[in-house]
């Protein structure tokens, strides 16, 4: 028995999975088999239902990826990031006066900085980093939405695709 695969110029020969291209030496038995009045079993199309299921998957992995490439791949530098901006939110808030956090003092120290420029430089970084974990989600969400949404699989596809290039654009500008 055989399978037709999405490339008329291949077929799948189904008792052992073997892919055959068109000018294969079993390509004329797949043409007998045919000629038998045999007919090929056509590839399995997708519901749209699974492919929406696929496409927000594809929005979750973007997204994914996009939020390792702005805090790191650890959920121990992210812990370290929020620290720092919660320290370095005090420590403004205290007029750059007391006891200087160890998250600031140590990034002063590596960037030859006062701690002031430090923590300045914390809280900057940070604004950028939450402005884009905002359009990240944003665009996540919302291009779930659409995909849910839309009435046929190119359209939902078309709107993963459009998440998916704002999602991946954010990293570049962040941080």
């Amino acid at each position: 028995m055989y399978r037709l695969t999405n490339n008329a110029d291949t077929i799948i020969r189904v008792d052992d999975g073997a892919v055959i291209p068109r000018g294969h030496r079993w390509w004329s038995d797949y043409e007998a088999w045919c000629a038998a009045g045999n007919t090929p079993e056509p590839v399995p199309q997708p519901t749209l239902a699974e492919v929406k299921l696929d496409l927000c998957a594809q929005v979750d992995a973007s997204a994914d990826a996009a939020y390792i490439a702005i805090g790191g791949p650890s959920p121990g530098r992210l812990a370290e990031y929020k620290q720092a901006k919660a320290d370095a939110d005090a420590f403004k808030a205290a007029g750059y006066a007391g006891t200087v956090p160890d998250t600031i003092a140590c990034w002063s120290e590596a960037k030859a900085w006062t701690n002031q420029q430090a923590c300045d430089d914390i809280l900057t970084t940070a604004a950028s980093w939450e402005m884009a974990l905002a359009v990240i989600r944003r665009q996540r969400l919302i291009g779930k939405a659409n995909v849910n949404a839309a009435a046929d699989a190119a359209a939902a596809q078309a709107a993963a695709d459009a998440a998916m290039a704002i999602i991946q654009s954010v990293p570049a500008g962040a941080g």
